[in-house]
């Protein structure tokens, strides 16, 4: 269906910015105006918009930011619906922040192995506890294939929490490990 402005005028109007003649689907629809198009093309309007959100780009962060404080259940579902509708992006962009951030993940898992270290572990079963990770080292370096110390009941489970003591440590294949992925 052609617009009223194409039927009366023809397929080109001239920009009020840029004043250069373009086809009209250069042109943004305006319902308020009588040719229901916009007086400056698109890229005009692009380049002004710019312009603005630059000179005005500390006022309309502050904006946003009081806009989210005030509306902070809106803002929390839009994401979770968001996340829900789109499970791929969420595990790409967990996968692409765990690589760009090792060191900060490693200091992650290491606090939270150390809150999960109970108050009445004596030092014998610390001891213990380096034995099964020197063991681990040991026989990944004689198979010559990774293993990794698997807590039997995960430190962060969904439903319930292990602890780090000797008896919740297990060791498996790297792979065997990885495709287990905290599931309990």
């Amino acid at each position: 269906m052609k617009c009223k402005f194409e039927l009366k005028y023809g397929k080109f109007k001239e920009c009020t910015k840029c004043s250069i003649e373009l086809p009209i689907s250069k042109f943004g629809i305006a319902n308020s105006k009588k040719d229901q198009l916009r007086g400056d093309c698109k890229d005009c309007r692009k380049t002004t918009s710019k312009q603005w959100y630059e000179s005005n780009k500390e006022s309309r962060l502050m904006s946003v930011k009081k806009w989210r404080e005030n509306n902070k259940n809106k803002v929390y579902e839009n994401v979770k619906k968001w996340q829900e509708d789109n499970p791929d992006k969420v595990s790409e962009y967990q996968k692409k922040y765990y690589y760009n951030n090792l060191d900060k993940m490693a200091k992650k898992r290491f606090r939270r192995r150390k809150e999960a270290v109970p108050s009445w572990l004596t030092e014998e079963h610390k001891k213990e506890i380096k034995i099964i990770y020197d063991t681990c080292r040991s026989i990944s370096l004689l198979e010559d294939k990774k293993f990794h110390v698997d807590h039997i009941i995960p430190i962060k489970g969904k439903n319930v929490s292990g602890l780090h003591v000797p008896w919740n440590l297990q060791i498996i294949s790297a792979t065997e490990n990885l495709i287990k992925s905290n599931k309990s």
